[in-house]
């Protein structure tokens, strides 16, 4: 079975989408690093950018808790809808 990114981006992909894998592994620090805490970039002409992290069902808690703190570091809460 597939990984959660690559599922992700083939769902992307089928809707259109231009996806982008945007974490990367740091070989120095032996961690993974992600852009602005997400895992895909997708862009569809006429359609808002979106920012997916693709996790398995048992990490949704912890995921949810780190994309919330990063969009907002000062309150800890997710900003917009």
């Amino acid at each position: 079975m597939s990984n959660p990114t690559a599922r992700s981006l083939a769902l992307l992909r089928n809707l259109g989408y231009r996806a982008k894998v945007v974490e990367r592994w740091n070989p120095h620090t032996k961690i993974r690093q992600d852009l602005f805490g997400v895992d895909i970039l997708a862009l569809k002409p006429g359609k808002p950018v979106l920012v997916m992290q693709a996790t398995t069902g048992a990490n949704h808690a912890a995921r949810r808790t780190k994309l919330a703190w990063k969009a907002s570091p000062r309150t800890g809460k997710v900003q917009g809808p």
